[in-house]
């Protein structure tokens, strides 16, 4: 019973938890930090930087650290301080529910310092561009999109990920481990692939502000704000219909998500699609193994199964040849299956 009631009330109080719990060391941060020394080596490398150009790079990192000091005593130092008191709020084994000034802060301070790390970014990498040319201008967006995205990597796509298995994963990071050099075709839908990953990451987690905007008014509308775990549990369990209306809010709460998870999902299979017609053979079946992995795990597993009691049934002794060649047609013709996707 304790089970079906968390399962009804949980989907009305995710997302004002979402901007409480998930900063501590097992995470990364939810406020990009400043770029690293080995960053800005690696940037000069990926970008065949000359000795001119690493040597000015480097004092515009200088002029970059100063400003970022001065947002993480500033807008950052604010944020966490917040975070810190949600954090007490929403406990590891209990919780109870914050009130709307305390989420509405915590919400506003985090997109301050986002919009604030931005600004430093941009204004950074606005700098780099006067000095490069127009093929490591290029380069320097993907690296610029790359750095974009972590803001948003804990608020969405962990979230969207949990809705909808397609949508985590990300096919520039898959592409990135297989080791091939891109031609022109390929370099034109991954470009086009950042971009449009990006835009719709941001939108996802307007998405998501909106949720817990919405959620927060279907907690005053209820009266459940200040309540503690045990006493939402208590409520829930004693009124047949309170579980009822927590059903049918927490499907109008996730609805949003659920399309948008839905459209990221579509994003990374026409991707991956596309990819998979223009790659090698062996470079194509590591991308849809990194992909299928992430996104499809069932189907994987489904995969390794047949493989594994395949083998099993071939290394049985006294199997008779009529048997053997049946178990190798099998095999073939689910080989060709898979291939065929």
């Amino acid at each position: 019973m304790k089970y079906n009631t968390y399962s009804t009330v949980l989907p009305l109080l995710l997302f004002v938890f979402i901007f409480a719990g998930n900063c501590k060391s097992q995470f990364d941060p939810i406020v990009n930090r400043p770029l690293k020394v080995l960053e800005i080596e690696w940037m000069s490398e990926s970008l065949d930087m000359t000795d001119d150009q690493s040597e000015a790079l480097l004092e515009k990192y200088e002029y970059y650290l100063d400003a970022f000091s001065n947002l993480s005593q500033n807008e950052i130092k604010n944020f966490e301080a917040s975070l810190a008191e949600a954090e007490e709020i929403v406990g590891f084994m209990s919780f109870m529910i914050p009130e709307r000034d305390v989420v509405k802060e915590l919400i506003a301070k985090a997109n301050r310092s986002i919009r604030a790390v931005k600004r430093v970014d941009n204004d950074f990498f606005d700098s780099c561009s006067e000095m490069l040319t127009e093929k490591q201008v290029k380069k320097l967006q993907r690296i610029r999109i790359e750095r974009e995205l972590r803001h948003y990597e804990v608020f969405v796509t962990e979230t969207l990920g949990n809705i909808n298995d397609g949508a985590k994963s990300y096919l520039q990071g898959m592409f990135d481990r297989i080791d091939t050099e891109p031609n022109e075709s390929i370099e034109i839908i991954l470009e086009t692939y950042r971009t449009r990953y990006l835009k719709e990451t941001i939108h996802g987690f307007n998405e998501l502000i909106d949720c817990v905007e919405l959620a927060l008014d279907m907690i005053d509308e209820l009266g459940f704000a200040n309540l503690s775990d045990f006493e939402l549990y208590t409520m829930a369990k004693e009124d047949e219909n309170l579980m009822e209306d927590l059903k049918r809010r927490g499907a109008i709460l996730f609805l949003p998500l659920m399309k948008k998870a839905v459209k990221v999902s579509q994003l990374n299979w026409s991707a991956w699609k596309k990819l998979d017609g223009l790659l090698p053979e062996e470079d194509a079946q590591l991308l849809q193994n990194y992909y299928f992995k992430k996104s499809f795990r069932e189907v994987m597993y489904s995969m390794y199964t047949f493989e594994s009691k395949m083998n099993s049934a071939l290394n049985l002794e006294g199997l008779t040849d009529v048997q053997q060649n049946g178990l190798h047609a099998l095999d073939k013709e689910f080989a060709a299956s898979w291939q065929s996707r």
